[in-house]
Formats: C-alpha cells, sequence, structure tokens
C-alpha cells in the first residue's frame, strides 16, 4: 500500500512536469519554400477549396500547418490556386480573409490590417471571444497567412510577434 501512493506522488510529479513549453523550431514548406518558427511540432492538413462565382469556378489548395500551445493557436496557411485568379472576382488574399472574417465573426468595420490585434469571436450563441494578429506575405505561386490566436486574456503578445516575424 506505502509503494502504491508512492508510485501515485511519483507519476503525478513527473505529468506536471510535461507542463508545455515553448520549443521553437523551423518548419519549411514543402512546395513552396516559406518558412517559420512554431513554438512545437506543427500538424499538417492539406484541403482543397472550390470557389464559385457567377458561371466560372477556381481551386485553392490550401496546406495548414499548426500547432496549439499555452491556450493559443500559432497557424501558418500556405494557400496557391488553380486556374486563373480573375475567376474568384478579386484577390486571393481578400478571399482568405473573408473567410476568417466569418470563422471567427469578425464585424465589418473591423479592418483586417497585419500587425495589429483584432478580437472577435468563435461560435453562436454562448460564444468565446478570441485575439488574434496575423501576417501576409506572397509570392509568384502563392500567399501565406500567418495566425496567432488565443483567448484575450491569454493572449501572448510577444510569441505571436516572434511567431509571425519568422515568417519567410
Amino acid at each position: 500500500m506505502r509503494y502504491s501512493s508512492t508510485l501515485v506522488t511519483i507519476l503525478a510529479c513527473s505529468l506536471l512536469s510535461c507542463y508545455p513549453t515553448y520549443n521553437w523550431r523551423l518548419v519549411q514548406t514543402e512546395q513552396y519554400g516559406w518558412e517559420a518558427l512554431f513554438p512545437a511540432k506543427p500538424k499538417r492538413n492539406s484541403r482543397k477549396i472550390i470557389i464559385r462565382n457567377q458561371s466560372k469556378q477556381a481551386v485553392i489548395k490550401m496546406d495548414r500547418y499548426s500547432v496549439a500551445l499555452n491556450q493559443m493557436d500559432f497557424i501558418l496557411d500556405v494557400i496557391s490556386f488553380e486556374g486563373e485568379m480573375s475567376n474568384i472576382g478579386g484577390s486571393l488574399k481578400g478571399y482568405v480573409n473573408k473567410m476568417l472574417r466569418n470563422n471567427l465573426n469578425i464585424p465589418l468595420e473591423v479592418k483586417m490590417v497585419d500587425g495589429v490585434m483584432i478580437e472577435g469571436f468563435i461560435g453562436k450563441g454562448e460564444s468565446k471571444p478570441v485575439a488574434m494578429i496575423l501576417k501576409h506575405l506572397s509570392n509568384d505561386y502563392s500567399i501565406v497567412r500567418g495566425v496567432a490566436v488565443g483567448s484575450p486574456h491569454n493572449f501572448k503578445s510577444d510569441k505571436a510577434e516572434f511567431f509571425l516575424n519568422s515568417i519567410n
């Protein structure tokens, strides 16, 4: 009995010592050459989005690298398109910002400016407030968007800015 309580104490202490810390690592995208420093090893997801605009359509490919750490999300979206951009009736940056605005319920009067903290909320009814800072870069083949998002009281601006400034 005495050994089991000691074992439980040792296990509890070892679990508490596993609290996540920032372990910055360089991540490079495979196809377009973008890179960023993430606070931990990111997960990668890919998807294609079909945009229908009148009789034409365009396809966007989005590779998302993301880390959730200390109640913040660090996201790098690498976005490329198939077909002509004129098919979506505007800029790719404008389109992906509109999607982000819708996802985070950001009012239309709030400008989506790189490097400025923006507030919104997730969900309908019982929603949770969020704060975010974003950054966009582009080349001839793709656009990259970095987003750091978290609840306003847990948002760490210095970590968000370090992540976003590392994107190139």
